[in-house]
């Protein structure tokens, strides 16, 4: 199966709702979420590393990131 990793930046994040609510954005697209990183600091930059097995659900998932950010 292949497999393409990606990043999503959340920008200004103020609690862990904030993250969880692109991860789920990113799960109803098709993607997977691997992870994520935020210092908890209120205002920091977030960051989910997902993948996708396929370049057609990449776009899926980018796009409703963009629709939605």
């Amino acid at each position: 199966m292949r497999r393409i990793n990606a990043i999503f930046i959340v920008p200004d994040v103020e609690h862990i709702g904030d993250i969880e609510y692109f991860e789920s954005l990113i799960r109803s697209a098709g993607g997977i979420v691997d992870r994520h990183s935020w210092s908890q600091e209120d205002g920091d930059n977030a960051y989910i590393h997902y993948h996708c097995t396929d370049r057609d659900e990449l776009i899926q998932v980018k796009n409703i990131l963009r629709e939605q950010s």
